[in-house]
């Protein structure tokens, strides 16, 4: 992916090759012109589309039909939930004409949700902001009861309110006796988590395989190069973004970074580095050789159909099944505000790459995730960047 670096200033824009430390000063990413290879929104929609049908067996007219309406809807859900955070459920989306298509709401936000062409379903479930916080706690109790215990991943199912955590141990630790755990155990230890009695049920798991943060070339965070998410502001300041967990890169397309800002775990994997030396524009790399133009950012809801770019995987689209997903990770603790898609259609290298549907941003790759007994590709909404005060520059 490294090329000898063949000019000083660029257009900066989106999903570029991030490099690391001293490879940086004589390397530079080889980018496609944004100019150049800007797709129309349309194209760039069809090509989304097509990805998705073909990756899923689907024809692009089934495609086209399901995926209709669903921008709309998450801008429906995201006013409901800033207008009071306390009182959203969820939102699933199933299609424009499904009944199963709607924003989940405690009586108390049924005001807010009113004004809205969107059904809206009045429940006595946990609010988000309810389930979040007890998610944290029992993923701290579980790791706390589990030996060797390396990655931890939780859901709290808005509707069901069921408990699904996942979790992996060191092959040492999985093959010992004396460490081992049996799900009983780590289930009755849950229960005793202050706000667990409103849980409607719990199922742990363990799997085999690890879930991860994919650091760039070779998988580790001595990797040279990650991929760049979006082009954004940071007050008055144009940056670019990427994940907390990459290390400290020097270099993109003829830009320069610097000070980096990054959120808290619990706040998301994302972070955000000023640029100087480039021009700033909102034409987002999402394959080789093709750009488009990133107009809107919004957080996606479950059920949404949505794509990704990274320089290990190139383009591919999934359906996310979760929203608020919780992992933890021995060397990082638990990382929140996190997406989960239905399969892993990512690879090493592919962090802080942009997730996306037509012309908005959706959210900043982060790696893969631990859930209901497999590993699937992840990512950070896209609202966590508020977290650092930054925004996603949408021209």
């Amino acid at each position: 992916m490294k090329a000898r670096h063949r000019r000083t200033v660029s257009s900066i824009f989106l999903s570029g090759v991030l490099l690391l430390g001293p490879a940086a000063a004589t390397a530079g990413a080889t980018p496609s012109s944004p100019r150049s290879g800007n797709r129309t929104t349309a194209q760039a929609l069809g090509d989304d589309i097509a990805a998705y049908a073909e990756a899923n067996g689907r024809t692009p007219a089934d495609v086209a039909e399901y995926t209709r309406g669903q921008e709309d809807f998450n801008v429906a859900a995201e006013e409901v939930r800033r207008a009071d955070p306390r009182a959203y459920v969820t939102a699933v989306w199933d299609g424009p004409d499904s009944g199963r298509t709607a924003i989940y709401v405690t009586h108390a936000s049924r005001k807010a949700a009113a004004k809205h062409r969107f059904r809206v379903v009045v429940t006595d479930a946990m609010s988000e902001t309810e389930r979040d916080a007890l998610a944290d706690r029992l993923i701290a109790k579980a790791v706390s009861v589990i030996p060797g215990v390396t990655t931890a991943g939780a859901e709290i199912d808005p509707l069901t309110e069921r408990l699904t955590l996942t979790y992996s141990q060191s092959e040492t630790a999985a093959r010992s006796r004396a460490t081992s755990v049996s799900a009983a155990d780590v289930t009755s230890a849950l229960r005793g988590v202050t706000g667990a009695e409103n849980l409607k049920g719990i199922a742990v798991s363990s799997i085999d395989e690890q879930a991860t943060q994919e650091y760039g070339s070779g998988g580790n965070g001595g990797g040279g190069a990650c991929t760049a998410g979006f082009t954004a502001k940071r007050g008055s300041s144009p940056a670019i973004t990427n994940t907390s967990h990459y290390g400290f890169p020097s270099l993109y397309d003829g830009a320069r970074l610097s000070s980096r800002r990054q959120t808290s775990a619990a706040g998301g994997d994302v972070s955000s580095f000023l640029t100087s030396g480039g021009t700033l524009t909102n034409s987002m790399r999402y394959d080789w050789g093709k750009c488009r133009k990133i107009k809107h950012s919004w957080d996606p809801t479950v059920g949404n159909v949505v794509c990704h770019f990274g320089i290990a995987s190139g383009q591919s689209c999934a359906k996310a099944t979760a929203t608020g997903y919780k992992q933890w990770f021995s060397d990082r603790g638990t990382a929140g505000q996190l997406v989960t898609v239905d399969k892993n259609i990512s690879k090493s290298g592919d962090s802080g790459g942009p997730w996306f549907w037509s012309d908005r941003a959706h959210g900043i790759h982060m790696g893969t995730c631990s859930r209901w007994s497999i590993v699937v590709s992840c990512f950070t909404r896209i609202g966590a960047l508020d977290g650092i005060g930054t925004k996603v520059y949408t021209g």
